[in-house]
């Protein structure tokens, strides 16, 4: 199954803000963003999925197909009390402790990277079950992290390391043998 995994285009939001499930608008830049991907993009897939946050559902929506699902597998990792913060804001000894473990400690009211990697895991088993040839995926960083990570047996300790820009278009081949799945990157800008 081919799969094309598209990172949001660049959200309304300021530099050094804590957002994962906070549903925040786009920057005025969406239209000439979501022309470059969809320029990018196949003619059709068989299915279209989405984080049901709108700075995926807004894109997503644009992208041809007969199948089109939003799921909460695919949303961004969820920073509870964190949302909306100023990084800096944060108490240092909160961060601290978090950052040192964040694949195992869970920021009050959110979830620790560990269950956001179940939940995402969880979808990428469920497709797998669909007999798809192509299907599209417009989310978050964190869950396209998890897609590697899981693919690549990458220590998720290690995920940060892997940049995921706004707007990029990540290629996977996919299968029930995850020792035959490819990861490809195309650059849109």
């Amino acid at each position: 199954m081919q799969v094309h995994l598209i990172r949001h285009t660049t959200p309304d939001i300021a530099t050094g803000i804590c957002y994962g499930q906070t549903d925040i608008a786009l920057a005025n830049s969406f239209e000439t963003e979501k022309n470059l991907i969809i320029k990018q993009l196949d003619s059709k897939y068989d299915a279209v999925f989405s984080s049901p946050l709108s700075r995926c559902t807004l894109l997503a929506q644009q992208i041809p197909t007969q199948d089109y699902q939003t799921d909460t597998g695919l949303l961004e990792m969820d920073f509870g009390a964190w949302e909306l913060q100023n990084w800096n804001d944060i108490a240092p000894e909160q961060l601290n402790t978090w950052t040192n473990d964040f694949v195992n400690i869970k920021v009050e009211g959110g979830e620790s990277f560990i269950q956001m990697y179940q939940r995402v895991v969880t979808f990428i088993e469920q497709l797998l079950t669909h007999c798809y040839e192509k299907v599209a995926i417009v989310t978050h960083a964190g869950v396209i992290r998890i897609f590697w990570a899981w693919i690549l047996e990458i220590p998720l300790q290690n995920v940060f390391r892997l940049d995921v820009a706004y707007g990029n278009v990540y290629r996977l081949k996919l299968n029930l043998q995850k020792d035959y799945c490819s990861v490809g990157l195309k650059h849109l800008f």
